[in-house]
């Protein structure tokens, strides 16, 4: 998947939390979505709207509106490795957390079918051995 296509089906999936992402749609959002913060914050640091404590307006409204997309990429990414999207709740624990949700989301995903949906790397049948009618 491309930089433009992942952050594309990251924004048309702006607050889907089923299914799953392949690593490249995670990765590529996470390098749009730091560079759209860095860039806000240069922006505001231009035209000195930013505060005596270094935030301002534009960094705001972008991380705001980067949140819930990012949230769903990476849940998303989590079911891809066949483990609950609750996983990310992890995320809050100051670095430890963080660390352990990131290296959660660089291992390859599960290539079978899972609870969460069909590999979007790995294409397999539908049908499992159990639903193959009886001879």
């Amino acid at each position: 998947m491309s930089f433009g296509d992942a952050v594309s089906s990251c924004f048309r999936k702006y607050a889907t939390f089923a299914g799953r992402a392949r690593r490249s749609e995670f990765w590529w959002w996470t390098v749009f979505a730091c560079t759209s913060s860095l860039a806000a914050t240069f922006l505001d640091g231009l035209t000195g709207r930013a505060d005596a404590d270094g935030t301002g307006t534009v960094p705001l409204l972008v991380a705001l509106v980067l949140v819930l997309p990012s949230v769903a990429v990476a849940v998303r990414r989590l079911h891809d490795t066949d483990r609950p999207g609750w996983f990310v709740v992890l995320g809050v624990v100051p670095v430890v957390g963080a660390v352990i949700v990131l290296a959660l989301c660089a291992k390859d995903g599960v290539r079978a079918n899972t609870i969460h949906g069909c590999s979007p790397k790995h294409r397999w049948p539908t049908t499992s051995l159990s639903m193959r009618p009886s001879a």
